[in-house]
């Protein structure tokens, strides 16, 4: 009985925890993707992983972008807030990955998962446009999958954009869980703050300062912990309107338009 009940509970704190954290929505994703993207497909730990590339800007040595979605969000999601528009009004190309589970990419969101899919990301574009400096961007959850991933290859990235961040999972969770629920029932980590410390390229991060969802304060800190964070916050904007000021997109452009990432 005892061991019955320990693998119960951890069965459903498993389920819970996951039920936290991911949120595919039911809108459906168009395949082939509208125009200006190509859908590029790849295999992820046995499954099919699907991804978005877009690129408007000819010039050689122009920044490729990869980009990762908040939890709740799928590739149309986020061509439908405008936020490709406005990174491909930016001089740089565009590679978003759809997570395992959401939209037309197969198997089941996990951290583990998402890394491994961020992986095969990254090596397709180091591959397929080796030519072109990269820069790691997320939102939200993909904040922390970009932190993830420019933790393991800290050379062969050129920057990041980190739009609302948090610090981590189990801090973003505690501000609306209690403590004990987080402690239990949260697994996974998404632990940017103990990993942006070792990156030495530019962190831009940009944040609503009436975030409702993710404190304002744990973008901040985040800045802080890296070496070279700039942080800027947006007035009056919360965690789901934030891509919707210029401001943002002024700040991105202008990142992305420095010398060590574009070149004319």
């Amino acid at each position: 009985i005892p061991l019955l009940t320990t693998g119960l509970a951890m069965t459903f704190s498993g389920c819970l925890g996951r039920r936290l954290t991911y949120f595919p929505p039911a809108l459906a994703v168009p395949s082939p993707p509208p125009a200006p993207f190509e859908e590029v497909r790849l295999q992820s730990g046995g499954k099919a992983i699907v991804c978005w590339w877009a690129d408007r800007n000819v010039t050689a040595g122009r920044p490729a972008l990869l980009f990762f979605g908040g939890n709740g969000v799928n590739l149309e999601a986020c061509r439908q807030a405008g936020i490709f528009d406005n990174i491909l009004g930016s001089p740089a190309a565009i590679l978003a990955l759809e997570y395992p589970g959401y939209g037309t990419s197969e198997g089941s969101p996990s951290e583990a998962s998402i890394a491994s899919a961020a992986e095969a990301a990254f090596s397709w574009l180091r591959e397929t446009h080796p030519d072109r400096p990269c820069v790691l961007s997320g939102q939200s959850l993909g904040a922390g999958v970009a932190v993830g991933l420019a933790a393991r290859h800290p050379n062969e990235i050129q920057a990041l954009v980190l739009l609302r961040p948090f610090t981590s999972l189990a801090d973003a969770a505690r501000a609306h869980y209690p403590g004990w629920l987080v402690k239990i029932a949260l697994k996974e980590r998404y632990d940017s703050a103990s990993r942006i410390g070792d990156l030495s390229v530019p962190v831009l991060i940009l944040h609503g300062e009436k975030d409702e969802i993710i404190p304002v304060a744990q973008g901040r800190a985040l800045a802080k912990a890296a070496r070279d964070g700039r942080f800027i916050g947006i007035a009056e904007r919360t965690h789901n309107d934030l891509q919707d000021d210029d401001a943002v997109w002024k700040a991105v452009r202008s990142f992305l338009s420095e010398p060590a990432r574009a070149e004319a």
